[in-house]
C-alpha cells in the first residue's frame, strides 16, 4: 500500500508503529486533529459536532476532498493508530505478566520466610526440650546421691542432740575448774571446809 503524502501526516514519518511511547501517540493524535480540523472547517461545523453522513452532502465537500479526507483518515488509522494500540496491548500484557511473576515470587518468598521461621521455632523448641531433659536428669542424679548420703549417715535424734549439748556443758564446766596444789582432793563437806580455810588464808596474805 502506497504511503499517503500530505501536510496532515508529514510528522508521522519517524513514528515507530511497534513502540507505544508518548511521543508516537502525540504525533498520531496531532495528525488526526489536523485532518479532522480541516473537515470541520470545510463543512462549517463546530468541533463538538458529531459527524454524520448528511454532513458531507454539501457543495463545499467535493468528491476530491472527500476522497482525500478518507484516504488520510484510513492511513492514520491503519498505519499508526491500530498498530500502536496493538503495541499498547502487548505492553500491558508484558507488564501484567511481570506483575504476576513478581507477585508469585513475592508469595514464594513469603512462604520461604514462613518456613524458615517455623524451622527456627522448631529448633529452639527442640533445644529447650533437650535442656529441660538434661536438667531433669541431672536433678534426679543429684537427688539420688543426696538421698543415699543421708540414708548412710547417722540419723539425728533427740537423744543424740541432748548428748551433744551435755558434752558441751561438761567441757564448759570443766574449763572453770581451779587447781589448788597442796590440798588433797576429797569428796563431801571435808573438802569444802578445807577449801574455804585455804581461801581465807590466801586473802589475808599480803
Amino acid at each position: 500500500m502506497m504511503s499517503v503524502q500530505n501536510d496532515h501526516v508529514d510528522e508521522l514519518s519517524d513514528v515507530s508503529k511497534k513502540e507505544f511511547k508518548l511521543i508516537n501517540v502525540s504525533k498520531v493524535a496531532a495528525a488526526t486533529e489536523s485532518v479532522m480540523g480541516e473537515i470541520y472547517r470545510e463543512l462549517n461545523l463546530d468541533k463538538l459536532h458529531i459527524l454524520k453522513a448528511s454532513d458531507f452532502n454539501k457543495r463545499s465537500a467535493t468528491k476530491e476532498k472527500l476522497a482525500g479526507w478518507l484516504e488520510t483518515v484510513c492511513h492514520i488509522l491503519d498505519s499508526f493508530s491500530v498498530p500502536l494500540l496493538n503495541s499498547a496491548v502487548s505492553a500491558v500484557d508484558r507488564v501484567t505478566k511481570d506483575v504476576d511473576q513478581l507477585q508469585k515470587e513475592k508469595i514464594d518468598d513469603q512462604r520461604t520466610i514462613i518456613k524458615l521461621q517455623e524451622d527456627v521455632i522448631k529448633k529452639r523448641s527442640n533445644e529447650m526440650n533437650e535442656v529441660k531433659s538434661t536438667f531433669q536428669t541431672e536433678l534426679k542424679t543429684y537427688s539420688s546421691v543426696v538421698k543415699k548420703s543421708c540414708s548412710s549417715s547417722t540419723a539425728i535424734t533427740r537423744k543424740s542432740i541432748e548428748a551433744a549439748i551435755k558434752s558441751v556443758r561438761n567441757q564448759e564446766d570443766r574449763s572453770r575448774n581451779v587447781i589448788v596444789y597442796g590440798i588433797e582432793e576429797t569428796q563431801g563437806k571435808l573438802f569444802s571446809k578445807r577449801l574455804k580455810k585455804f581461801w581465807k588464808k590466801l586473802m589475808r596474805s599480803p
